[in-house]
């Protein structure tokens, strides 16, 4: 199966894949090239378990969600331990903060929920189909397009500054009723 998928066929896939990664990790371009770099490895050692049934971009993406879930598992369980490390000794070196500046829509894609941002990524470049993207990202159709929908609202209210704190917080203008007087 190795020769049908190598060459001019995975060649093909390696815009989208970056597009996609790029999206995936808030437009970090170094994460981003990491989690092509790894998703192609991943291919290339399990290409035997690749059947041809749900297309080629499909079984990448969802590798590629699946190396980015495991990344950001092992992230928290990371921290976790940092945060564990006396503070009179450093565990790692501070990070560099990346001096370029980031547009606006993708700090707005960075703050979406999870399921929301893979799933606008999954679909931004225009070449999966929503059927093929809730595929790839395991959840049914109406799930994914909900997902997107709620989504874009979020992005658009970001970006136009309409974020809707209190909403997401739960918060609402109304009297409690147990501390009326």
């Amino acid at each position: 199966m190795w020769k049908a998928v190598r060459g001019p066929s995975l060649t093909k896939e390696l815009p989208y894949l970056r597009r996609m990664a790029r999206l995936t990790t808030g437009g970090n371009a170094a994460d981003a090239d990491d989690l092509v770099q790894e998703t192609l490895l991943k291919a290339m050692v399990n290409i035997d378990s690749f059947r041809g049934e749900a297309g080629l971009r499909t079984w990448l993406t969802k590798i590629m969600v699946n190396v980015h879930r495991s990344d950001k598992r092992r992230a928290a369980v990371r921290a976790r331990y940092l945060e564990a490390q006396p503070k009179d000794e450093p565990a790692m070196p501070a990070r560099q903060v990346d001096a370029l500046e980031v547009s606006d829509t993708l700090d707005a894609l960075r703050e979406l929920p999870e399921d929301q941002r893979m799933a606008i990524a999954a679909v931004a470049g225009g070449e999966m189909s929503y059927a093929q993207a809730a595929d790839a990202l395991g959840v049914k159709l109406g799930t994914f397009m909900s997902r997107i929908s709620r989504g874009r609202e979020a992005l658009r209210r970001r970006v136009d500054g309409e974020d809707g704190r209190a909403a997401r917080e739960g918060k609402d203008d109304t009297p409690d009723k147990h501390h009326a007087a």
